[in-house]
């Protein structure tokens, strides 16, 4: 789902709250547009822009910040949402990429078997993002400029248990760690969680 920045917040939309805006915005809709807001062209641009209005009526609201801007998922529901979640993180502070780390013959089964609009990557992938450890136990890594590595995490979506925060400013919880992502880079907690840093690909994201 594209985020969107309102009154100069990002607003993340997860599937949740994407389906409850939706509903509202296109309730004079046929079910035939609906669907069509679904397929990329006009109609998805029209929702788009529907949803957007909506956000900006209610931006002036109190509760603006709690019931759309923070998110606290769990249970499938940040199984579900973590990929869009870092996908739009990379996209917001325009570092890092996604990775497929999945075999050909593991796409084609994942997309015979109907996964590919909750998991496009599968339910294992991989985030890449360009920062350098600050800490000797590489439990801290910040955004540099000149980074000349990147800390290449897998997420298992199976594992990830909680999203919470806003887009930001977050947390991922999987397993017993929890990685929290921010403008300045990325955070390991517990800091005994082991990671990799890689040297940059120059070639850019797969």
């Amino acid at each position: 789902m594209p985020y969107y920045i309102v009154s100069g917040q990002p607003v993340f939309l997860h599937s949740r709250l994407h389906k409850e805006l939706e509903d509202q915005a296109l309730k004079d809709w046929s079910g035939l547009d609906r669907i069509g807001a679904r397929i990329a062209g006009p109609k998805a641009d029209e929702a788009q822009s529907l949803v957007a209005e909506l956000l900006e009526e209610n931006s002036v609201l109190e509760e603006f910040y709690s019931d759309y801007v923070f998110f606290d998922l769990t249970g499938e529901e940040a199984e579900v949402n973590v990929w869009d979640l870092l996908y739009d993180f990379c996209h917001l502070r325009q570092c890092g990429h996604l990775v497929d780390v999945r075999s050909f013959e593991d796409k084609i089964i994942s997309d015979y078997g109907g996964e590919g609009y909750a998991y496009p990557m599968g339910r294992l992938f991989e985030i890449h993002v360009p920062v350098e450890p600050i800490r000797q136990d590489k439990s801290i890594f910040k955004r540099t400029p000149k980074s000349r590595h990147a800390v290449r995490i897998l997420i298992d979506t199976s594992k990830v248990t909680r999203l919470h925060g806003d887009l930001n400013d977050f947390t991922v919880s999987m397993g017993s760690q929890v990685m929290q992502f921010d403008e300045n880079g990325i955070e390991l907690l517990p800091p005994e969680w082991k990671t990799e840093t890689v040297p940059i690909d120059e070639s850019g994201p797969r």
